[in-house]
C-alpha cells in the first residue's frame, strides 16, 4: 500500500491524498482519502481515483480514466456530499504513479495537459543488426526491460502500471504469456542460461528480492533471497552457477 498526492485543504487542518494498494491495477482503481493533521485520523471519500485537488467552488476534482471528475465537498464536515460527475475528457494521468497533468489557479484557471497520442503504447520492435524490422507486436500497454532468451526466439519484459508484471513474447507464436499473478511488483526479469526458467525482482513481500520460476509459467514461484534492501538480478555466469544482482543500501 502506498499514500501519495497530498493536497492541503483550505484552514490546514486535513489534507486530502490517494490511497494505492497493491491488488490494484490501475490508479483508476485507488481511492481517495482524508486525514486530519491534528489526530491523524484519516477516511474514505471516493472509491476509484488519484491525486485529487480541492476547489474554492467547493468541489474536489480528482482523475479516473483520462479523464476529471467534480465531486460536491463539505469543507467544515469534510465529506463529500454528492455524486462524482464528469468534467474533462482526455487529462494526461501517468499509469506508473497516479500523477495527474493539471492544476488550477486561484482565479478558477486551469491548466492541463492532454494526454499525447499512443499515450498507453510502448511496444515491442525486434530489428537486425542493420535496422531492418525482423518482428513487432501490436498489444496495447507500456513495456520495458526486454531481455532475450538464449535461443532468441521469445522476450521477456516488464509490464508497466499501477502495478508492474513479467511476461514473455514468443516471435514464432506471436503470443504473450503472463508470469507473475502477485500482488506485489514484479519486474527487472533476466533468463537463466539454458532458457528454462526466469530470475526476476518482486516486492510481493517488502523490499524487491530475487525469485525464480519456469518460464512458461507452470511452477509456484521461488523466492532466492530474503534481505531488507531492494534487489534486482543482472545476469547468469553461463554455467548457470552464479547469479549477478545489484542491491541498493543507502550507504553505498
Amino acid at each position: 500500500m502506498t499514500h501519495r498526492w497530498p493536497h492541503i485543504l483550505p484552514g490546514g487542518r486535513a489534507a486530502l491524498f490517494t490511497i494505492r494498494t497493491a491488488d490494484e491495477p490501475t490508479f483508476d482503481k485507488a481511492e481517495i482519502a482524508v486525514v486530519s493533521l491534528a489526530t491523524g485520523k484519516r477516511w474514505s471519500l471516493i472509491r476509484g481515483g488519484t491525486d485529487a485537488q480541492y476547489l474554492p467552488t467547493g468541489h474536489v476534482v480528482f482523475a479516473r480514466d483520462q479523464a476529471l471528475f467534480a465531486v460536491p465537498f463539505d469543507l467544515a464536515k469534510l465529506r463529500v456530499t454528492g455524486e462524482p460527475v464528469r468534467v474533462l475528457q482526455g487529462v494526461s494521468v501517468s499509469p506508473t504513479t497516479g500523477a495527474v497533468g493539471f492544476a488550477f489557479a486561484r482565479n478558477g484557471t486551469m491548466a492541463y495537459a492532454p494526454v499525447p497520442p499512443d499515450s498507453h503504447r510502448a511496444g515491442l520492435v525486434h530489428k537486425d543488426a542493420r535496422g531492418g524490422l525482423l518482428s513487432d507486436f501490436d498489444a496495447e500497454g507500456i513495456f520495458e526491460d526486454p531481455r532475450f532468451s538464449p535461443d532468441g526466439r521469445r522476450v521477456v519484459f516488464t509490464v508497466v502500471g499501477a502495478q508492474n508484471d513479467g511476461a514473455t513474447y514468443d516471435f514464432e507464436r506471436g503470443m504473450i504469456t503472463r508470469l507473475t499473478f502477485d500482488a506485489g511488483e514484479d519486474m527487472y526479469a533476466v533468463w537463466t542460461p539454458d532458457g528454462r526458467e526466469v530470475t526476476f525482482a518482486s516486492a510481493r513481500n517488502g523490499p524487491l528480492n530475487l525469485y525464480q520460476k519456469l518460464a512458461d509459467g507452470s511452477r509456484v514461484d521461488v523466492r532466492l533471497t530474503h534481505d531488507s534492501h531492494n534487489q534486482r538480478p543482472d545476469s547468469w555466469s553461463p554455467d548457470g552457477k552464479l547469479l549477478f544482482f545489484t542491491q541498493q543500501e543507502a550507504g553505498t
